[in-house]
């Protein structure tokens, strides 16, 4: 197990190493079922170091982020992923036709950020896409998860081992409020 403290500038490297050889990138930022931690707001200071202007990147509807795939090189964020992707709208034809644009402009090379509520949320071929996840904790500390690259691995975010560490962090922290995980 590896703990890494990372600042944005360090994360948005990453993905622009991933753009630089030409993979498209697809982050979750999704919180623990709170509203107000600050997941619209690091999705904002990610693409603020990536080129992103609010005004035409900050996405809301389906049509829109098909549109906005189309582009190549662009930041774009997804707020409330939840009414374009959500997992027991897997039947609607739109979102069908999204996740098909998605599959078909990742050689666009686009950063595109899904702000949700919770991960398990997102329909499973969108969560299938991701490359790395933030779960928002609180305001300004995430933690933050890279997808496992297993051939038969049917739960590539590790999800029993991850929920083992965060139970033994809760147990820690009702001990000592001070207490943050490396």
């Amino acid at each position: 197990m590896v703990y890494v403290v990372w600042n944005i500038e360090d994360v948005t490297n990453i993905f622009k190493n991933w753009i630089e050889q030409k993979f498209d990138v697809i982050i979750a930022i999704a919180g623990v079922n709170k509203t107000g931690v600050g997941k619209s707001t690091l999705a904002y200071k990610l693409g603020m170091t990536s080129g992103f202007k609010s005004e035409k990147d900050l996405i809301y509807g389906r049509d829109e982020l098909i549109q906005a795939m189309q582009d190549r090189e662009r930041f774009i964020v997804g707020d409330e992923m939840i009414n374009m992707g959500y997992k027991r709208d897997f039947h609607n034809i739109d979102q069908q036709e999204l996740i098909k644009i998605l599959n078909m402009y990742r050689d666009h090379f686009n950063i595109l950020v899904f702000v949700v509520p919770t991960f398990w949320d997102l329909d499973k071929d969108l969560r299938k896409m991701v490359k790395i996840r933030f779960d928002v904790v609180e305001r300004g500390f995430a933690v933050v998860h890279r997808r496992l690259n297993r051939v038969y691995d049917s739960d590539p975010w590790d999800t029993n081992v991850n929920e083992k560490i965060e139970r033994e962090w809760v147990k820690r922290r009702l001990n000592n409020s001070k207490f943050k995980p490396k």
